[in-house]
């Protein structure tokens, strides 16, 4: 289903709704990158469908949803695209999950609007653009010369101009993203990397070449006032666990956890990952 904002459409898919009045919560999933569609996050280890209606959208310009000017293709514009698909529903209370870059965009709807939820989970983010010279850094220091070169190419100037030189970034930091990979191409150096993701290059130049380099959620932090689970891996190379650490001092009454793990927390730690956010969103506590 699509829904009409500012001229554009917004595709979004609600898991189970023909029972949204069954008492599960209403759960937004938000996707990371910028310019990642919804498709990845619907496999989730933690199997959110099996205790939400789970609320998937595509971003602007990003998978299914289209129809909008890039420059409106903003972390300000797509936190308010979560309040518009929120009312649309005519949902009163939401629990909001969000990955990656998926955090920021959550992080920014709860500055706004942390009356309408009910539960937050920001899953490997980051505050500020403090992250990007964390992030170069990290790859300085724990890269490889492929690595360093292809970041240099495409990412940090946003230069990415087809769908191909996306997959070849991924599969080349890969081992970064994810310790799990790391380990299993040690073991077996021949293995092949197969990434079948699809992204929005253009939406993700657009971050990169302009409000990644500027955006600073940090001094209104102490806004968001529901519930609040911080995730970071111990060994994140693009969102820095120090940022995690800022997010936690400025929340008010969050819950910090740490895994030993890269960025992509649910592949490195699918059971912990799981479990976690499953105890937080049924109970609001860790155990």
């Amino acid at each position: 289903m699509f829904v009409n904002v500012d001229g554009g459409k917004i595709y979004c898919e609600i898991s189970d709704f023909e029972n949204l009045k069954d008492g599960r919560p209403i759960l937004f999933v938000i996707a990371g990158g910028p310019g990642f569609d919804h498709g990845m996050y619907k496999n989730s280890p933690a199997d959110f469908e099996s205790f939400a209606h789970v609320v998937y959208h595509d971003a602007r310009n990003c998978g299914k949803s289209s129809g909008f000017d890039l420059d409106s293709c903003t972390l300000e514009q797509h936190a308010k695209d979560i309040e518009c698909i929120r009312k649309h529903f005519g949902f009163s209370k939401i629990a909001v999950l969000g990955t990656s870059y998926g955090s920021m965009v959550a992080m920014n709807y709860a500055i706004n609007c942390s009356k309408y939820i009910e539960n937050l989970v920001l899953v490997a983010g980051a505050p500020s653009h403090q992250f990007l010279d964390d992030a170069k850094k990290n790859v300085e220091e724990h890269g490889t010369a492929e690595q360093i070169d292809i970041c240099k190419r495409y990412l940090w100037d946003g230069k990415f101009t087809t769908q191909d030189q996306v997959i070849e970034f991924l599969i080349t930091m890969r081992p970064l993203y994810s310790k799990k990979v790391k380990a299993n191409l040690a073991l077996n150096p021949g293995e092949k990397i197969v990434m079948d993701v699809k992204v929005s290059f253009d939406v993700l130049n657009y971050a990169f070449a302009n409000y990644f380099r500027e955006f600073d959620l940090v001094p209104e932090l102490s806004k968001i006032s529901c519930q609040t689970l911080i995730m970071s891996g111990s060994e994140d190379w693009i969102n820095d666990p120090r940022q995690a650490l800022i997010m936690h001092e400025k929340i008010a009454g969050s819950i910090l956890h740490v895994f030993d793990s890269g960025h992509s927390i649910a592949v490195d730690q699918p059971i912990e990952y799981a479990r976690v956010i499953g105890k937080f969103l049924a109970s609001d506590v860790i155990c």
